[in-house]
């Protein structure tokens, strides 16, 4: 299991021994994880997913099953700048169609993302410890 804490300011941190981890370097990792159905775990830093993930809460990341992605789940996605973890309101049709986020506590939609850019679903929460 590898463990990435991430920062909206794109500063990717380990919880291992090596301190830091390229951004550019990350995203190849998770990549790589994801294509071989292994999970990875980080930290929620920001409120737009309370009080589900509060602010500073451990989730753990894996690819989707065979069914791929629902209504409903709570994805890790590339978004703009950053990656979010945001509840999936809309599931298009199709491997490289459209999905829609939003946090649970926003009152707006993510910009659309395709299935491609989604890192995986949160499986698990951790919370203050």
């Amino acid at each position: 299991m590898y463990t990435f804490e991430y920062r909206s300011t794109l500063e990717f941190m380990t919880t291992s021994p090596t301190p830091r981890v390229d951004p550019a370097e990350a995203r190849a990792m998770i990549s790589l994880l994801k294509k071989s159905g292994q999970g990875f775990e980080s930290v929620v830093h920001g409120k737009s997913m309370e009080p589900t993930l509060p602010d500073r809460a451990g989730i753990k990341i894996y690819p989707p099953g065979p069914t791929g992605y629902a209504i409903g789940q709570i994805v890790v996605c590339a978004n703009v700048h950053k990656l979010i973890a945001h509840r999936i309101v809309y599931c298009g049709s199709g491997a490289e169609s459209l999905v829609l986020t939003q946090g649970d506590g926003c009152l707006v939609c993510d910009p659309p993302v395709q299935k491609s850019a989604i890192h995986g679903i949160v499986i698990s929460v951790c919370v203050g410890g």
